[in-house]
């Protein structure tokens, strides 16, 4: 966004509040994305600053003001979601951009898909695709862990929940790139669009029937007693699309990541696999992915900042669990740590209705890969490097492996 024209500093903006950080690219994110957040929080710096990039905003750089900013809904709105403020004005998903109590019947349709009882019976299904992908290079030593095992295990699994044809899912992931990127051919107006036309016949093929699938659930659900409109329906469906196209393919690569680059991690947990859910939760911890938005929708004060209505606030997640007020140590990693406090799914009314199905995709991912493949690494002197934007990555992760010390089971 370094082509968008720089922001006067608001006349109640302290000059010492002023920071030079661009939030769609920050300044060494290629190199560690985590630490390139991290700068903003060098010392002496508030706990909230503001920047002249992508229009003017905030950016909430502690753990307690991101997690205030995202409960806080009567002062910090939704309806802004995105940098520059014009931009994200133009993202009009339901129900994320909407607050309570409006947000709250529409939630509910996707919570009935997303509980932790309702996702505890797709555990096979992930189970067995997690498993059919590692055998499709176990023996072979290597593979591109992004490419080979990312990109298709949460997209396997939502296309068969969604039922949506898998010859799509290029298509689909492609327009959900656009969807939240300030790069490409499309805008993410155009991208949001993209899927209102390829949905809309989804809704009329559905709607009325007694079919089972997430999307059937949404479009035949039913908010304060009436019929979803075809409107609603589809722009909650896009939502869920982009959702389960997007974060956990992404997320995925941190999980693999620190194993990969650690051995004494990877043997802790071949050791002790009953450490596995709580390895997840500290790799979420340490590497949260995701950047929120909001409008500050009444004059109000944050950290002790003056904020003034109409204005944006960054809330960008990979400042939470790493805060080390509220973690102690917050850059090393301990898979027996309890209590590490984080936001990486958010929180408030918007916590992160998927969280449930992530977990279990990262947690079986980490279980079936360690059965197979105990001993594995990065490709020796490959550079590993990231991606910022609203949501982080890992570009590449070449792996290798002795296939002699692999397992078949």
């Amino acid at each position: 966004m370094s082509e968008y024209p720089l922001a006067a500093r608001p006349a109640h903006v302290p000059p010492e509040y002023v920071v030079d950080f661009d939030v769609w690219d920050p300044p060494g994110a290629d190199d560690d994305v985590c630490a390139a957040w991290d700068r903003l929080r060098r010392s002496g710096m508030p706990d909230v600053v503001w920047t002249p990039r992508n229009g003017g905003h905030w950016i909430a750089t502690r753990l307690k003001p991101i997690v205030e900013a995202f409960e806080s809904y009567s002062r910090f709105s939704s309806r802004v979601l995105a940098v520059p403020k014009e931009i994200g004005e133009k993202v009009t998903l339901l129900p994320v951009r909407l607050d309570p109590p409006y947000h709250r019947p529409y939630r509910q349709l996707l919570n009935s898909s997303f509980a932790p009882k309702v996702v505890l019976g797709y555990e096979e299904r992930i189970r067995a695709v997690a498993r059919e992908l590692i055998e499709g290079f176990r023996e072979k030593g290597n593979c591109e862990f992004q490419a080979d095992f990312a990109a298709h295990l949460p997209i396997r699994i939502f296309i068969a929940l969604s039922d949506l044809p898998t010859e799509d899912v290029p298509m689909l992931k492609f327009w959900s790139e656009q969807l939240v990127s300030q790069e490409g051919p499309l805008t993410g107006e155009e991208a949001s669009q993209k899927f209102s036309e390829y949905l809309a016949p989804v809704y009329d093929a559905r709607v009325g029937t007694d079919r089972t699938d997430i999307l059937s659930r949404v479009i035949n659900g039913r908010v304060e007693g009436r019929p979803l409109t075809k409107e609603e329906a589809v722009s909650i469906c896009t939502l869920l699309v982009h959702a389960g196209l997007d974060t956990v393919v992404k997320m995925l690569g941190f999980i693999i990541l620190v194993p990969a680059q650690s051995p004494e991690h990877r043997r802790q947990l071949v050791e002790r696999p009953e450490l596995v859910p709580n390895a997840v939760e500290e790799i979420l911890r340490r590497f949260p992915v995701v950047m929120n938005c909001r409008e500050v929708a009444q004059d109000t004060e944050l950290a002790g900042v003056a904020l003034k209505a109409g204005e944006v606030i960054i809330m960008p997640t990979p400042l939470g669990g790493t805060d080390d007020r509220e973690n102690p140590e917050p850059l090393r990693i301990d898979f027996e740590r309890r209590d590490g406090y984080h936001a990486t799914f958010g929180a408030g009314s918007h916590k992160c209705p998927g969280a449930p199905l992530a977990r279990l995709e990262m947690q079986i991912t980490l279980e079936e890969w360690l059965k197979r493949i105990p001993e594995f690494g990065v490709v020796p002197g490959h550079r590993i490097r990231f991606k910022g934007g609203e949501t982080a990555s890992v570009r590449e992760i070449p792996l290798v492996w002795d296939p002699a010390a692999t397992r078949r089971i």
